[in-house]
Protein backbone atom coordinates (compact mmCIF):
# COMPACT_ATOMS: atom_id res chain seq x y z
CA UNK A 1 0.00 0.00 0.00
CA UNK A 2 2.52 2.31 1.30
CA UNK A 3 4.58 2.02 -2.68
CA UNK A 4 1.74 2.30 -4.60
CA UNK A 5 1.02 5.82 -2.55
CA UNK A 6 4.36 6.63 -3.41
CA UNK A 7 4.26 5.93 -7.20
CA UNK A 8 1.47 7.79 -7.35
CA UNK A 9 2.99 10.65 -5.79
CA UNK A 10 6.01 10.63 -7.90
CA UNK A 11 4.08 9.99 -11.00
CA UNK A 12 2.13 13.41 -9.73
CA UNK A 13 5.71 15.40 -9.12
CA UNK A 14 7.18 14.34 -12.53
CA UNK A 15 3.60 14.36 -14.80
CA UNK A 16 5.24 18.14 -16.03
CA UNK A 17 8.28 16.56 -16.90
CA UNK A 18 7.65 13.50 -17.88
CA UNK A 19 6.66 12.32 -21.46
CA UNK A 20 4.69 9.28 -21.52
CA UNK A 21 5.17 6.32 -23.40
CA UNK A 22 2.66 3.41 -23.96
CA UNK A 23 2.23 0.18 -25.93
CA UNK A 24 -0.93 -1.78 -26.69
CA UNK A 25 -0.06 -4.59 -24.71
CA UNK A 26 0.64 -2.16 -21.58
CA UNK A 27 -1.88 -1.33 -19.54
CA UNK A 28 -0.26 0.92 -17.23
CA UNK A 29 1.15 4.19 -18.77
CA UNK A 30 5.06 4.53 -17.83
CA UNK A 31 6.77 8.07 -17.87
CA UNK A 32 9.93 8.51 -19.04
CA UNK A 33 12.02 11.45 -18.31
CA UNK A 34 13.71 13.46 -20.00
CA UNK A 35 16.71 15.48 -18.79
CA UNK A 36 17.66 18.72 -21.05
CA UNK A 37 20.33 21.38 -20.41
CA UNK A 38 20.48 24.97 -21.13
CA UNK A 39 24.07 26.10 -20.10
CA UNK A 40 26.28 28.83 -21.36
CA UNK A 41 29.78 30.13 -20.34
CA UNK A 42 31.51 32.86 -22.02
CA UNK A 43 34.86 34.26 -21.74
CA UNK A 44 35.35 37.81 -23.01
CA UNK A 45 35.01 41.54 -22.95
CA UNK A 46 32.83 43.83 -22.03
CA UNK A 47 31.73 45.62 -25.09
CA UNK A 48 29.70 48.96 -22.88
CA UNK A 49 29.39 49.83 -19.85
CA UNK A 50 26.41 48.16 -18.12
CA UNK A 51 23.06 49.86 -18.42
CA UNK A 52 20.66 49.18 -15.44
CA UNK A 53 16.57 48.83 -17.20
CA UNK A 54 13.23 48.97 -15.12
CA UNK A 55 12.40 51.18 -12.26
CA UNK A 56 10.84 49.01 -10.20
CA UNK A 57 13.55 47.63 -7.93
CA UNK A 58 12.49 44.11 -7.80
CA UNK A 59 12.55 43.40 -11.55
CA UNK A 60 15.45 45.46 -12.97
CA UNK A 61 17.73 44.02 -14.96
CA UNK A 62 21.26 45.08 -15.55
CA UNK A 63 22.45 44.63 -19.60
CA UNK A 64 25.89 44.75 -21.45
CA UNK A 65 27.40 43.19 -24.17
CA UNK A 66 30.05 41.04 -24.12
CA UNK A 67 32.72 40.17 -26.76
CA UNK A 68 33.97 36.54 -27.82
CA UNK A 69 36.60 36.22 -30.66
CA UNK A 70 38.03 32.74 -31.95
CA UNK A 71 40.87 32.32 -34.38
CA UNK A 72 40.69 30.07 -38.02
CA UNK A 73 42.51 29.28 -40.63
CA UNK A 74 41.10 30.54 -43.97
CA UNK A 75 42.06 28.46 -46.83
CA UNK A 76 41.35 30.00 -50.34
CA UNK A 77 41.98 28.93 -53.80
CA UNK A 78 45.44 27.31 -53.02
CA UNK A 79 46.54 30.58 -51.65
CA UNK A 80 48.88 30.33 -48.62
CA UNK A 81 46.86 29.75 -45.11
CA UNK A 82 45.66 32.80 -43.78
CA UNK A 83 44.67 33.23 -40.28
CA UNK A 84 41.73 35.33 -39.10
CA UNK A 85 39.27 36.53 -35.83
CA UNK A 86 35.62 36.14 -36.08
CA UNK A 87 34.28 37.90 -33.43
CA UNK A 88 31.03 37.33 -31.68
CA UNK A 89 28.54 39.31 -30.30
CA UNK A 90 26.49 38.51 -27.22
CA UNK A 91 23.83 40.31 -24.83
CA UNK A 92 24.22 39.45 -21.14
CA UNK A 93 21.12 39.73 -18.84
CA UNK A 94 21.68 39.72 -14.59
CA UNK A 95 18.57 39.78 -12.88
CA UNK A 96 19.87 38.79 -9.39
CA UNK A 97 19.93 41.45 -7.39
CA UNK A 98 23.27 41.08 -5.44
CA UNK A 99 24.70 40.55 -9.05
CA UNK A 100 23.58 43.05 -10.52
CA UNK A 101 25.08 45.60 -8.16
CA UNK A 102 28.23 43.71 -8.01
CA UNK A 103 28.38 44.69 -12.15
CA UNK A 104 27.35 48.29 -12.10
CA UNK A 105 30.29 48.71 -9.71
CA UNK A 106 32.85 46.29 -11.07
CA UNK A 107 32.17 45.70 -14.65
CA UNK A 108 33.43 48.41 -17.64
CA UNK A 109 33.98 48.35 -21.50
CA UNK A 110 36.64 46.32 -21.59
CA UNK A 111 36.59 44.69 -18.20
CA UNK A 112 37.08 40.94 -19.02
CA UNK A 113 34.38 39.19 -17.47
CA UNK A 114 33.51 34.89 -17.24
CA UNK A 115 29.92 34.66 -17.55
CA UNK A 116 27.79 31.36 -16.93
CA UNK A 117 23.95 31.43 -17.52
CA UNK A 118 21.13 30.10 -19.67
CA UNK A 119 20.30 31.11 -23.78
CA UNK A 120 16.94 32.91 -23.87
CA UNK A 121 14.94 33.56 -26.88
CA UNK A 122 12.69 36.72 -27.16
CA UNK A 123 10.49 38.74 -29.43
CA UNK A 124 8.93 42.68 -29.00
CA UNK A 125 7.31 44.86 -30.88
CA UNK A 126 10.06 48.10 -32.37
CA UNK A 127 9.00 51.24 -33.27
CA UNK A 128 7.64 50.25 -36.44
CA UNK A 129 5.37 47.64 -35.17
CA UNK A 130 8.30 44.86 -36.60
CA UNK A 131 8.51 41.80 -34.53
CA UNK A 132 11.80 41.95 -33.70
CA UNK A 133 13.43 38.42 -31.91
CA UNK A 134 16.17 38.59 -29.60
CA UNK A 135 18.79 36.34 -27.96
CA UNK A 136 20.47 36.71 -24.98
CA UNK A 137 22.29 35.19 -21.77
CA UNK A 138 20.47 35.13 -18.81
CA UNK A 139 24.06 35.37 -16.43
CA UNK A 140 23.81 33.21 -13.03
CA UNK A 141 27.48 33.75 -12.22
CA UNK A 142 29.87 36.22 -13.07
CA UNK A 143 33.75 36.00 -12.32
CA UNK A 144 35.38 39.20 -12.72
CA UNK A 145 39.18 38.88 -14.07
CA UNK A 146 39.56 42.51 -14.50
CA UNK A 147 37.90 45.02 -12.74
CA UNK A 148 37.00 48.60 -12.58
CA UNK A 149 40.25 50.92 -12.28
CA UNK A 150 40.82 54.05 -10.86
CA UNK A 151 42.17 57.09 -13.78
CA UNK A 152 46.50 57.04 -13.70
CA UNK A 153 46.17 60.87 -12.15
CA UNK A 154 44.33 59.61 -8.76
CA UNK A 155 46.78 56.55 -8.80
CA UNK A 156 49.38 58.67 -8.67
CA UNK A 157 47.97 60.90 -6.29
CA UNK A 158 47.70 57.96 -3.77
CA UNK A 159 51.00 57.38 -4.23
CA UNK A 160 52.50 60.33 -3.24
CA UNK A 161 50.61 60.38 -0.52
CA UNK A 162 51.90 56.92 1.08
CA UNK A 163 54.62 57.14 3.69
CA UNK A 164 56.77 55.46 1.22
CA UNK A 165 59.98 57.60 2.74
CA UNK A 166 60.68 55.51 5.18
CA UNK A 167 60.80 52.46 2.92
CA UNK A 168 62.69 53.94 0.15
CA UNK A 169 65.55 55.46 3.11
CA UNK A 170 65.62 51.51 4.45
CA UNK A 171 66.09 49.78 1.11
CA UNK A 172 69.09 52.77 -0.18
CA UNK A 173 70.67 51.21 3.13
Amino acid sequence: MFGTTLRKVGLNVTRQFARYESTSSDFYVRPRIEKSINKVTLLGRVGQDPMQRGSDPERQVVQFTLATSEMFRDRRDGHEDEYREKTLWHRISVFTPYLRNLVTMAVTKGSRVYVTGKLDYGEYMDKQGNRVFSTSIIADDIIFLSTRREPRSQREKSFDDDDSDDDTEQRTM
